[in-house]
């Protein structure tokens, strides 16, 4: 069973460490939940980790056809362009914001059975990659934004958190 941690808990806030492939046991029990999250939700698009307790540097996302896949110590090697994403998030339920985003991106990372892909990414796929990356050096999608937007969204957060 899974809880998602909602803002402002601190939590959210951490540098994750490099995804422990070590143990075996832990390694499983975080990816199954992260991909319980998408499979009980079709509209999730994405989730790290962190939202799950877990200071580890894993996401779970949708592919460009809807599919599930896991990242394990995925980084952005190259990015492009530039666009405006709407975003909302597990963790800060009931807002939802637009902010900028690279509109391609590469990634690096280790699937979940261990293997190493690359993967390039443009548009909405994009900005989920970057979103769910932002949660593993402790960034927020609130982080994008600034003045009174922030303020807002901030606000509207702590509203929704119990």
């Amino acid at each position: 069973m899974y809880t998602v941690i909602k803002y402002p808990d601190t939590r959210l806030r951490v540098h994750c460490l490099p995804g422990d492939t070590q143990d075996a046991e832990l390694f499983s029990r975080v990816c199954a939940e992260l991909l319980a999250v998408l499979a009980e939700d079709p509209n999730v698009l994405g989730i790290a980790a962190p939202q799950l307790g877990y200071q580890l540097r894993v996401i779970a996302m949708r592919d460009t056809v809807g599919r599930a896949c896991i990242l394990v110590n995925p980084e952005i090697i190259s990015s492009s362009g530039s666009q405006m994403s709407t975003e909302g998030c597990l963790s800060i339920p009931g807002v939802s914001v637009r902010v900028p985003r690279r509109m391609n991106c590469t990634v690096r990372a280790l699937d979940g059975t261990l293997r190493p892909l690359v993967l390039n990414a443009s548009g909405r796929v994009a900005a989920i990659l970057q979103h769910e990356l932002d949660h593993l050096h402790g960034r927020l999608v609130l982080d994008l934004l600034s003045g009174s937007a922030r303020h807002k969204a901030e606000h509207e957060a702590r509203r929704h958190y119990t």
